[in-house]
């Protein structure tokens, strides 16, 4: 799990260099580890989901995104409560999904 931990927070590091495909990459991976180990209904599995559509929709991948940013802001939002700031993250994320989809168009 320490390398999920870690794929994670280098993912979150490579989106805010401005570089989405490693975020990508390394995001990918620790999906796969917490989906393997946790399971999709872990607060774990959120945090990554939530960073993986991030960088989808930094690489355009709109329809990739949005799941992943739906499913991930239902879970902080059930775990912290609407107006906890990581639940007010995952809807920012999904609204910046929603419109630079719609500004691509």
């Amino acid at each position: 799990m320490d390398i999920a931990w870690t794929k994670g927070h280098l993912g979150i590091a490579y989106i805010g260099l401005n570089d989405p495909e490693k975020a990508r990459s390394l995001l990918e991976d620790a999906i796969q580890v917490y989906r393997k180990n946790l399971g999709e209904n872990k607060i774990g599995f959120a945090w990554v989901s939530l960073h993986l559509g991030h960088a989808y929709t930094r690489l355009g991948l709109y329809d990739q995104a949005r799941p992943l940013l739906q499913k991930a802001a239902e879970a902080h939002n059930k775990l912290y409560g609407e107006n906890h700031h990581f639940s007010k993250e995952a809807q920012e994320y999904l609204r910046e999904n929603e419109v630079a989809e719609k500004s691509s168009q």
